[in-house]
């Protein structure tokens, strides 16, 4: 039974990787890869699923056609997305919130940093969908950075 389970959870994690972006279209100048690390050090190295096409669709609702999201071949950009979880104390309370850093790498390994984002959630605010909310802007902006800033 056990073995069971263990095949139906490997399988579950495979199916989303089938509706990713795939490699770089002819309209796209400037293509990004995406690497995102959770508070706990769990590393993704793309987006899937809803997160891929809200981003997808923002970036072509925003003119920034120039710019697209890819994951097979070598992409000019890498957006790496860390987070962190931060605290404060506000009147003898400690309230968490969560730190989301994107920092723009250009070129192949050893990647050169060209731009750092960063935005934080609000302390004592839980939000439904927050984290993904804040990482989509995080990616727009980026995208709108790029698509202006691009050489």
């Amino acid at each position: 039974m056990r073995l069971f389970q263990s095949a139906a959870l490997l399988l579950a994690m495979c199916v989303p990787a089938l509706g990713q972006a795939g490699p770089k279209p002819a309209s796209c100048k400037y293509a990004f890869g995406f690497m995102y690390t959770d508070k706990l050090g769990n590393k993704y190295d793309s987006v899937q699923g809803k997160e891929l096409k809200e981003i997808q669709q923002r970036i072509a609702k925003k003119q920034h056609g120039d710019v697209c999201v890819i994951d097979e071949g070598f992409p000019d950009y890498i957006f790496s997305v860390r987070a962190k979880q931060g605290s404060r104390i506000v009147d003898g309370n400690e309230l968490y919130f969560n730190q989301y850093t994107l920092e723009i790498h250009r070129g192949k390994d050893p990647f050169e940093l060209e731009h750092v984002f960063a935005r934080s959630t609000l302390p004592s605010v839980r939000v439904a969908n927050e984290n993904r909310g804040i990482i989509i802007d995080l990616v727009e902006d980026a995208a709108k950075w790029l698509s202006e800033n691009s050489r």
